[in-house]
């Protein structure tokens, strides 16, 4: 019994007797609760997966002594705010809580959870956050085919409609724009709506024929994240409506041949072994003996020129020279190291140009007393063609020219410094300078100073050849690849106005011109088959 009593007074006191006979009750322990282990299932998602939300479930572990948990609290860094009842979580110090809810995957950054519980005395839990990924996805751009693919030139009066047909893969289902880079750089927009993941489409475009040669487009896809694809190309191809009747085949040899000139009587042909051909009136050939061996690298003739009776040819063997209309030559110079490539020619003095052998150094050989002796140096500057004209040497170097009236002191004039790098042709037709550059440019100037541009009939050419006839000027070169059809398109252009318009021409299907001549009535054009190597003389009929 005393225990009792000893027990039942604690408590009293507990309860908190004043000591004027009054009990003062205690506050209530209070338990907030605590979380943890926050997890969402799914934590990422593609880019408008679910048309733009998906569901989305957060787990999480809690702990809560006061086993009184009411609300369970969502904010979603989009703005959205839930508060969900919790049931179930009576009696139970600690367990698993789940909640659903759904998730933007418009957004392509993506967003965060943040998670808290609240008891029915109103205290919160410690809050958690979860990011929830959103994953861009570039679309893919398997194939682009154009229908037609070519066309002539002038087809359709200069322009035509093409049909391009564009394959795609895209995980993200949101195709939005298609882009085409135009060949003049002008960029054109199509809009799309595309929710398959891979398939095709087509769009339609308008290709200009007015120049000849071949273009490229380029195309690439967009999505509503602003993700582009790998841009892919596609080529248009602007054909020559080339007639080659024109031209007859007079004359096939083993190797090819590089240069022709007409010194007033005969045509005279050189090329690789040393090879010389002359003929009267370009029809009937006969091969003449030159000083070379049959070693078409070191002793090719690359070029051939006139000056009055005299006619020169450069190569590996050095300078030759005859004065009988190419019957019988002599060398006349043999610098060391030196590749001939140019000559020409004036009353005093004879000039080369060359390159050192393997090594592809500019040089350039000048003779005052006819070849009797030499004086050979390097330049800094790369050469082309030569002619002498007017009282000038002239010859094409990169973006421009060179222009000298001794051979040894030179000037640069800049032609065109931005895009254009000169190559093999130079020509004058009695009237004023032509030169040719890049991707089929033509310049022209009445003193190789001031120069214009005045034409570019065809695209991606390269000119190897020029001839005068006293009323027509022609240039022809190079062929082009055809990658659709695996054919080899010739090359040719041709006026009668001072370059002010141009007509196209072909000499046959597989010949490369290198070099042309006009005389006896008829233009001869000397080069090689693109199929077999074999050298080739054709002319006008």
């Amino acid at each position: 019994m005393r225990r009792l009593l000893i027990l039942l007074a604690l408590v009293l006191a507990a309860c908190g007797d004043n000591g004027d006979g009054l009990t003062i009750a205690l506050e209530p322990v209070q338990h907030v609760p605590e979380i943890s282990n926050l997890t969402l299932s799914p934590d990422s998602a593609l880019y408008m997966e679910g048309n733009g939300s998906v569901q989305v479930t957060a787990a999480l572990s809690y702990t809560d002594l006061g086993q009184d948990l009411e609300t369970l609290h969502v904010i979603i860094s989009d703005g959205t705010s839930l508060a969900v009842p919790i049931s179930g979580a009576a009696g139970r110090v600690s367990d698993t809580l789940t909640v659903t809810f759904d998730v933007t995957t418009a957004d392509a950054n993506g967003c965060t959870v943040e998670i808290w519980l609240v008891d029915e005395a109103e205290q919160s839990s410690n809050h958690l956050s979860a990011a929830f990924s959103v994953i861009r996805h570039a679309p893919e751009i398997l194939n682009v085919s154009l229908s037609p693919d070519s066309a002539s030139n002038m087809q359709g009066d200069g322009s035509v409609a093409v049909s391009a047909e564009i394959s795609f893969h895209d995980v993200g289902l949101d195709i939005q724009t298609l882009w085409v880079r135009m060949p003049d750089d002008s960029i054109i927009k199509f809009a799309e709506s595309i929710s398959t993941e891979t398939g095709s489409f087509s769009e339609d475009l308008t290709m200009s024929t007015q120049t000849v040669g071949t273009v490229v487009l380029e195309f690439w896809l967009s999505d509503q994240a602003g993700d582009d694809s790998v841009p892919v190309t596609a080529e248009f191809q602007v054909l020559a409506d080339m007639q080659s009747s024109d031209w007859t085949n007079r004359l096939t040899v083993p190797l090819p041949l590089l240069d022709v000139v007409w010194d007033g009587q005969v045509f005279i042909a050189v090329g690789y072994g040393g090879t010389i051909l002359t003929s009267v009136n370009g029809i009937d050939w006969v091969t003449q003996e030159s000083s070379s061996d049959d070693n078409i690298w070191d002793d090719a003739l690359y070029a051939v020129a006139t000056f009055g009776s005299d006619i020169y040819a450069v190569g590996g063997s050095g300078v030759l020279l005859s004065t009988d209309h190419g019957e019988t030559w002599t060398v006349i110079g043999k610098p060391d190291f030196f590749i001939g490539t140019a000559v020409a020619a004036n009353s005093s003095r004879i000039v080369a140009l060359g390159t050192v052998p393997d090594l592809g150094i500019p040089l350039i050989t000048v003779s005052e007393d006819s070849g009797n002796t030499w004086e050979t140096w390097d330049v800094s500057w790369s050469t082309g063609d030569l002619i002498y004209r007017d009282g000038l040497f002239v010859t094409p170097s990169g973006p421009g020219v060179r222009v000298s009236t001794d051979g040894k002191q030179w000037n640069e004039i800049v032609v065109d410094d931005v895009n254009t790098a000169l190559n093999e042709v130079i020509v004058h037709d009695d009237s004023q300078f032509f030169v040719v550059g890049s991707d089929g440019t033509v310049f022209s100037s009445f003193d190789a100073s001031n120069w214009t541009e005045v034409s570019k009939p065809l695209a991606d050419v390269d000119y190897m050849g020029a001839a005068w006839s006293g009323t027509q000027l022609m240039l022809a070169g190079r062929v082009s690849w055809n990658l659709q059809d695996g054919t080899y398109r010739p090359i040719g252009i041709s006026s009668s106005d001072g370059g002010a318009s141009w007509d196209i021409f072909g000499i046959d299907t597989n010949f490369e011109s290198y070099g042309i001549a006009w005389g006896n009535g008829r233009f001869v054009s000397v080069g090689r088959s693109a199929l077999s190597d074999e050298g080739a003389i054709y002319t006008t009929d």
